[in-house]
């Protein structure tokens, strides 16, 4: 997946380029219509978590940007949950729960250790 830098006001991120959403999404709509078309709607569940996932990892770089931080923590372990396998959507997750009410770097790190374990 192609990657760019951005300024964040507490950092720097990536995200992916909105051209590569813009190419993939309709390759998993198509994917998705034909798993329903052959009956196998988990299957065309998870593309659509494909494109979703993509979707709010942008959501959590717009809601840290204004420094709404238990918001991106909600749609992050939302995220963890659906794929497990995207490191991003485990940062953001970790990040959120620094800058939390009541968050530290102490609560952070077990989320981190967490992803690696996973890898």
């Amino acid at each position: 997946m192609t990657r760019v830098t951005v300024r964040r006001r507490s950092g720097t991120g990536t995200i992916p380029k909105l051209a590569h959403l813009k190419h993939s999404d309709p390759i998993h709509l198509e994917a998705y219509a034909g798993w329903i078309q052959l009956g196998d709607y988990d299957s065309a569940n998870d593309e659509l978590e494909k494109i979703r996932a993509d979707v709010l990892n942008l959501r959590c770089l717009i809601y840290s940007y204004h420094k709404q931080w238990n918001a991106p923590l909600n749609v992050a372990t939302a995220i963890v949950k659906m794929t497990p396998d995207r490191v991003l959507s485990w940062v953001n997750r970790a990040y959120s729960m620094r800058w939390a009410n009541d968050g530290s770097t102490e609560k952070a790190k077990p989320v981190l250790l967490e992803a690696a374990l996973e890898r």
